[in-house]
């Protein structure tokens, strides 16, 4: 396994714009989120990074 500084750091940003667009929002997302909980795996990983993203963006 390379060493924690030669792993490279995935653009946080542009994937939760993706995904944003992807869902028309993040408040659509919650509302299918909401209708759906056996949403799939990648896009609880995606709900956790975009949550990173926005903590991130408000601090």
């Amino acid at each position: 396994m390379p060493p924690a500084s030669e792993v490279p750091t995935p653009d946080l940003s542009a994937a939760a714009e993706e995904f944003l667009m992807r869902y028309g929002g993040w408040e659509a997302f919650c509302r299918y989120y909401a209708l759906n909980p056996f949403i799939r795996e990648e896009y609880r990983d995606a709900v956790q990074m975009l949550a990173i993203v926005m903590d991130r963006n408000t601090a």
